[in-house]
């Protein structure tokens, strides 16, 4: 906001300051005295500038980020989310997840835990064949289309039984025949 107005903007006064932070500041001589005096007033904020122009238009950014905290409900409320967003960078915990998909629903934007759609109960396990998730190679509906390739095993042993069940079919046909 500085850099965007061209004026100095600093906030002052109870709360401005993070309890215990008061004495980490330097470059002041009477740094504690000044920190206990600013804390004693009530939240401001201290707008310095070269213009009359340039103090108008921070004190402009300044009543827009008012207004935002104050009347925007938390979860909209843009400027709070990018600061935490930074914040976590920093502090090296951020994980990107606002560009992956949803578990239950698909869509992106939220996490799975917060979608409103119904659950949906998939199991977690991945078709070796297809690669689909949701059924094991064995249940894989693209094996009765001819799309996936048994391995060798899986083809000596469907084979075998092939030949069993023409084996039973002729031996039916033999007491069909017996019986007549």
């Amino acid at each position: 906001m500085n850099k965007q107005s061209g004026a100095n903007i600093v906030i002052r006064g109870k709360g401005s300051v993070k309890e215990g932070r008061a004495n980490h500041f330097r470059g002041h001589r009477n740094a504690n005295a000044a920190t206990t005096n600013n804390q004693q007033e009530p939240l401001h904020c201290l707008i310095r500038a070269d213009t009359q122009q340039r103090v108008n238009d921070a004190k402009k950014l300044v009543s827009e980020v008012i207004e935002a905290a104050a009347f925007a409900p938390e979860d909209k409320n843009q400027r709070k989310r990018d600061q935490l967003r930074q914040l976590a960078v920093m502090n090296g915990t951020f994980r990107d997840d606002e560009r992956r998909a949803c578990e239950n629903c698909g869509q992106t934007g939220h996490r799975h835990y917060f979608c409103t759609m119904p659950s949906r109960f998939v199991a977690s396990v991945t078709c070796l064949s297809c690669k689909e998730k949701g059924h094991v190679t064995r249940d894989c509906p693209q094996k009765s289309t001819g799309h996936v390739k048994l391995p060798p095993w899986r083809e000596e042993r469907l084979g075998q039984r092939l030949k069993a069940i023409d084996h039973d079919d002729e031996f039916e046909q033999l007491m069909l025949e017996i019986g007549n």
